[in-house]
């Protein structure tokens, strides 16, 4: 009775053996199974995740877009705003071609190069026809200061001309009275009244159309300081380009940063979880060959009753 005893207090020992180790082998598995699916479910996120700068650029694109058609041309300084709207613009569209390009290095690099050596090829154009444009104007207004220096000295001897003709004619009274003249000296005397006429009549011609061209000059200095405004202005709007590219540089940094923290956390996470599934594994292992050997033992007392 006490033999029987103590077989089954074995036996139930044996068997609650068993029981813990089948319960501890369903623990594992069921680790195990959770374990694969958060592996799982952090790459499907590292992979189908958006492409924060992407996000970033698209936004700023957006935004651009909707202040450049709010923005009028009627003042200078909404001109100012357009242009740096534009710009700002074409720079957001380069850098969402290069982010989606998904090329290597090399041609990634040549993409930039080539978009952005396109944008100075495209400023340089517009710099050099202003300076070409400028020097024509500027040529017509040195050709309109000799003109009005000619125009200047044939004045001032017109007006010697007719001091002179004035006295020859008070001389020409007093030597010779009007009745005493002959019919040629008459039609002499005519003939250079006529030409005093007619000179006086050219010279007006003359003024009028130095008055024309002086306002033609005026015109053109204008448009020369409209299409050449002060370097203050100038200077102004590259300090703020500057300060635009400035801010670009910087969020794209940080975006940058940020994107590689998050790429190293999933890293760090998928090794953790690597390390956590061998671990596991080998506790699985390790209770199955212990399962086996119990098993094997219950087996040999099982014969040996």
């Amino acid at each position: 009775m006490d033999a029987l005893t103590a077989h089954e207090w074995s036996y139930a020992l044996i068997l609650e053996a068993f029981v813990l180790l089948g319960a501890l082998l369903v623990f594992f598995v069921w680790r195990n199974r959770i374990l694969k699916r958060r592996l799982t479910a952090t790459a499907g996120m590292g992979d189908g995740s958006e492409d924060p700068i992407q996000v970033w650029l698209e936004k700023e694109r957006t935004l651009t877009q909707a202040r450049l058609e709010q923005v009028g041309d009627n003042t200078p300084e909404a001109q100012h705003l357009k242009a740096a709207c534009e710009f700002r613009q074409r720079v957001l569209d380069g850098e969402l071609q290069v982010r989606t390009s998904g090329e290597d290095e090399s041609l990634y690099w040549q993409h930039v190069s080539d978009y952005y050596d396109n944008i100075n090829k495209g400023f340089l154009a517009q710099v050099h026809e202003l300076e070409d444009r400028l020097r024509l104007q500027q040529e017509r207004i040195n050709n309109l200061e000799g003109f009005k220096e000619q125009v200047f000295k044939l004045s001032e001897k017109l007006q010697a001309s007719r001091q002179t003709i004035l006295k020859l004619d008070e001389e020409l009274q007093k030597l010779l009275p009007a009745e005493s003249r002959s019919a040629e000296l008459e039609t002499l005397l005519q003939g250079l009244a006529d030409e005093k006429t007619q000179l006086e009549e050219q010279m007006k011609l003359v003024e009028n159309e130095y008055e024309t061209l002086m306002k033609n000059a005026e015109v053109l200095q204008q448009q020369i300081a409209e299409k050449h405004p002060p370097a203050s202005e100038l200077e102004e709007e590259l300090a703020s380009l500057k300060e635009e590219n400035e801010f670009l540089c910087n969020q794209i940094a940080t975006l940058l940063k940020q994107e590689l923290e998050h790429k190293n956390q999933l890293t760090s996470q998928e090794e953790s979880f690597d390390k956590q599934l061998h671990e596991r594994n080998e506790e699985l292992a390790a209770t199955q060959a212990k399962l086996a050997e119990m098993e094997k033992k219950y087996l040999e007392l099982l014969e040996a009753k």
